[in-house]
């Protein structure tokens, strides 16, 4: 794009990073996000979201984390899209208990959970084989409708 001329906008580097959660390349979008930061744009909670999306789906917490972190130096607030896939990379490397803080973490933030955010806290009950920690949640959603 440079080299074109061209400028690169929130909206091209947000397509960049959808093509590096395409192809689950978490360090490819972590250097996007860098380049966007370096061009004098400041990541919306739309990329924000695109690279935990990307962290959840290899179930990488510390990464996912860093996202979090990133979004709090930057004042982006997260929305229940960050929040559930956070959730997610927490259930696929089988970190219960995170996933729970999460959660705590996520209503604390005024963050309202959705089934969504259930069904993903259920399946990383599943991966952990916690049975008991899956009907947990599951009687925390039923006292939420």
């Amino acid at each position: 794009i440079q080299k074109a001329g061209l400028k690169a906008d929130i909206v091209s580097f947000g397509t960049l990073l959808h093509a590096c959660a395409k192809l689950n390349d978490v360090d490819g979008a972590f250097r996007i996000l860098s380049e966007m930061q370096m061009a004098g744009l400041r990541p919306n909670r739309v990329c924000y979201g695109t690279v935990m999306h990307v962290c959840s789906r290899i179930g990488n917490t510390q990464r996912a984390f860093e996202v979090l972190e990133m979004m709090e130096i930057d004042k982006t607030t997260p929305d229940r899209y960050v929040y559930n896939a956070l959730i997610d990379a927490c259930g696929r490397a089988r970190l219960l208990d995170k996933a729970f803080s999460v959660l705590q973490m996520m209503e604390a933030n005024g963050t309202k959970a959705d089934v969504i955010t259930f069904n993903s806290l259920i399946s990383a009950c599943a991966r952990a084989r916690d049975l008991p920690r899956a009907f947990e949640a599951f009687r925390i959603l039923q006292t939420r409708r």
